[in-house]
């Protein structure tokens, strides 16, 4: 399948990434089907609540942005129902054309994910379990991933990777290997947050 490539400014990126209301990512292997009646992930090792004025531009430290190849972050508002605040971050315009998104999602669990129309599965970002699944038809599956982690109980940290390139022979397997890395500095950059 041939992908056609447009240019878009650095603003647009961001607000696509924060447009976005359904998910997807893949990492370790655990499927759930869509009708599945689990509705319960594995507990978590410890509560990490994502607190009233947590910047989630500072989920990614300076260094970790060096490792991931993006810029500073910008701030903006997801679109997800509940104004959870968000952070992208990019490479633009040079190839390859990666973005990541920090969304910190205060009022919903990561296991309302579980029962996604598009499918679902469980997987491990460090010790604490996450939801794979993916947005809606209309995006393909290979040029992003999106991790729902169950950070705390009602909340969960939700890192999304995307591709907007044409150099890279980006696959699912890629897109959420990469978005697995950004959600491990995460984790560990909110464990750090909170005093360790």
């Amino acid at each position: 399948m041939t992908r056609t490539h447009t240019n878009f400014l650095p603003l647009a990126l961001l607000m696509l990434a924060l447009t976005l209301v359904a998910c997807s990512a893949d990492v370790t292997e655990s499927p759930v089907p869509p009708t599945s009646s689990a509705d319960v992930l594995p507990a978590r090792p410890r509560e990490l609540p994502l607190e009233q004025g947590l910047d989630p531009c500072l989920m990614l430290t300076p260094s970790q942005q060096g490792h991931l190849g993006v810029g500073k972050g910008r701030p903006g508002v997801a679109s997800d129902g509940f104004n959870s605040p968000a952070c992208v971050w990019s490479r633009f315009p040079q190839e390859p054309l990666d973005s990541y998104l920090v969304q910190l999602v205060t009022q919903q669990g990561a296991e309302f994910a579980l029962h996604s129309t598009t499918g679902a599965r469980v997987v491990q970002i460090g010790d604490f379990a996450a939801v794979e699944t993916q947005r809606d038809e209309r995006y393909p599956v290979e040029f992003h991933c999106v991790l729902l982690i169950d950070v705390a109980a009602g909340q969960s940290l939700w890192v999304q990777y995307d591709y907007d390139g044409s150099t890279v022979p980006m696959t699912k397997q890629l897109a959420c290997d990469k978005a697995k890395v950004a959600a491990e500095m995460a984790v560990q950059t909110l464990i750090e947050q909170s005093g360790g």
